[in-house]
């Protein structure tokens, strides 16, 4: 589990690594104008260069982490529901004209999953620990190399 020690010094992985929370995109599951605490939804980063850098919040949970405000997730169920901190829009960014191709990065993978095409996703229990999601292709990635589709 991470704390907020953990920013600036958590490494997820390389240094072309920018993984970008939003919660304002037009079109995405997880937009809306402003959250149940009413404040306005933003895009913020998650990890940049590898690095943790930031955090979901609330306005309780901003307080608790010294940040100025919310990033604004805080939303209920419906209207007769104590709202929650929920999880936002989350997008692996590319990083530019410098960053490697995807054949590169499949090369740089020792042990990895590649997923195309996202398509669905469930949360399975109340405690929201578990989670599965779909894509149109699933492939396996072991030394380099995309070895097999999943089944």
């Amino acid at each position: 589990m991470l704390s907020p020690e953990d920013v600036g010094k958590y490494q997820f992985g390389s240094k072309v690594m920018h993984v970008v929370a939003d919660r304002s995109r037009p079109t995405l599951r997880a937009t809306c104008g402003y959250d149940d605490e009413g404040v306005k939804t933003q895009e913020w980063d998650l990890i940049r260069e590898g690095t943790l850098v930031g955090f979901q919040t609330t306005r309780e949970f901003a307080t608790y982490i010294n940040e100025p405000r919310s990033r604004g997730c805080c939303l209920a169920e419906a209207w007769d529901r104590v709202p929650q901190g929920r999880i936002p829009n989350v997008n692996l960014m590319g990083g530019g004209p410098a960053s490697p191709t995807p054949d590169e990065l499949i090369a740089d993978t020792k042990d990895g999953v590649l997923v195309t095409g996202f398509d669905d996703f469930i949360i399975q229990d109340c405690q929201r620990r578990t989670f599965t999601f779909t894509g149109n292709a699933i492939w396996e990635i072991k030394n380099g190399r995309k070895t097999r589709t999943a089944a």
